[in-house]
């Protein structure tokens, strides 16, 4: 039938574009952290400059050396570019480092800033909760929950974590939001409910491979 064939179609871009994804962010991680450890020099504690120190070792996801700076003063909230370590944190999933940065203090309701593109902004709003949902990291979900995060904070576009995480395809983590009271009928700028959220990805792809 017609309406099977779509829904058959949809499922299968959609799980593809995941696996690209999941692909992509296990090679560019790496090399991320490379030229970080290339572009800063090596944390010590006994350097002044602790909180770029922090970001370093956030970024590596090197929690022993988090904890150190840490313990040596370094601002858990500082913000570089808009982030704090607790967003990189979060982006990357390690959760011994987001755990570390909230024993510290980290804020876990922090709103990153948004980015100019052509003298607009665009984006921001979203606290280490969104990214962590929006990266399928059920684990670091779960923390940021444990240490405090709002479960439906909003972001510039008024959409929610569970927003995220369902436009993304992320079950694990929308499934732990959800345990954590998460608003399933929270509605974002749109309109957008996060089913409407995790059902519009699939009828676009379908439109697309039908012509």
């Amino acid at each position: 039938m017609p309406g099977s064939r779509v829904t058959l179609i949809a499922v299968t871009t959609f799980l593809a574009t995941q696996q690209r994804r999941t692909i992509m962010r296990a090679c560019f991680r790496p090399v991320f952290a490379l030229m970080l450890a290339f572009a800063l020099p090596a944390a010590t504690v006994a350097d002044p400059s602790l909180s770029l120190h922090l970001f370093t070792a956030t970024y590596r996801g090197d929690a022993a050396t988090v904890t150190d700076l840490l313990a040596a003063d370094a601002d858990p909230n500082t913000k570089v570019r808009g982030i704090t370590p607790l967003h990189i944190a979060a982006r990357l999933g390690v959760t011994p480092v987001i755990e570390a940065l909230l024993a510290a203090g980290a804020n876990p309701n922090a709103e990153n800033e948004p980015q100019v593109l052509f003298d607009t902004p665009v984006g921001g709003g979203k606290s280490p909760l969104h990214i962590a949902a929006s990266r399928g990291h059920g684990d670091a979900v779960a923390a940021l929950l444990a240490g405090g995060a709002n479960t439906d904070s909003r972001d510039r576009y008024k959409a929610t974590p569970l927003h995220r995480a369902a436009e993304e395809g992320y079950v694990v983590a929308a499934s732990i939001l959800l345990a954590g009271g998460a608003d399933p009928n929270a509605r974002d700028d749109d309109e957008h409910t996060p089913l409407l959220s995790a059902v519009c990805p699939l009828w676009f792809a379908a439109k697309r491979d039908l012509g």
